[in-house]
């Protein structure tokens, strides 16, 4: 087993050890990679002691700041000078600002309330559908004699006559009562 080896298990041995004081934890931490750069061979062409893994360096100043990673109070940035939030603290955060640009509108009015829900009218959203209808219809119309010329007048005889004989097939017929 390699020195790179060794040191890994080293890590995980001590991280598993759980050490509660900050200042052992600390000391420990300094010892191992102490030990680490002492087993490095040094090379002619390399002087300069070689660093350990930068993921085991990660773990290990996770490990130094295991109290402040396992505080999960919300108010941890307000009450402590200098607060580490972890990744989830930090989106919780991101996620409760609000933009200035965004309590007001444009007039100045505030509607956003003190429970941060927006009181602001909303506008009704209009399918994609009825928006392209809008938009194009009217241009339809304006256009329809140019493009169909003729053919718009038969088109529009054929369908009243088409609904005239359709009135005619659904109406009742004449009402014939029998006596008996």
């Amino acid at each position: 087993m390699d020195y790179k080896e060794r040191f890994k298990l080293d890590v995980n041995g001590l991280i598993q050890e759980n050490e509660s004081n900050r200042e052992f934890r600390v000391e420990k931490i300094q010892n191992l990679i102490d030990g680490y750069i002492d087993q490095v061979p040094r090379n002619e062409k390399y002087p300069q002691n070689e660093r350990p893994d930068s993921s085991q360096l990660e773990w290990l100043a996770n490990f130094i700041l295991k109290e402040e990673f396992e505080d999960k109070d919300p108010w941890k940035r307000n009450r402590h000078e200098y607060p580490i939030l972890t990744d989830y603290q930090l989106k919780r955060r991101h996620s409760k600002e609000v933009l200035i640009s965004r309590l007001t509108s444009d007039s100045g009015e505030c509607h956003i309330g003190t429970d941060g829900i927006d009181y602001s009218t909303r506008n009704k959203k209009i399918p994609i559908k009825e928006q392209l209808r809008r938009e194009w219809y009217p241009i339809w119309i304006q256009n329809r004699e140019r493009i169909y010329g003729v053919e718009d007048e038969f088109i529009k005889a054929a369908n009243s006559e088409r609904k005239r004989k359709e009135r005619e097939s659904r109406r009742p017929g004449e009402l014939i009562v029998y006596y008996s």
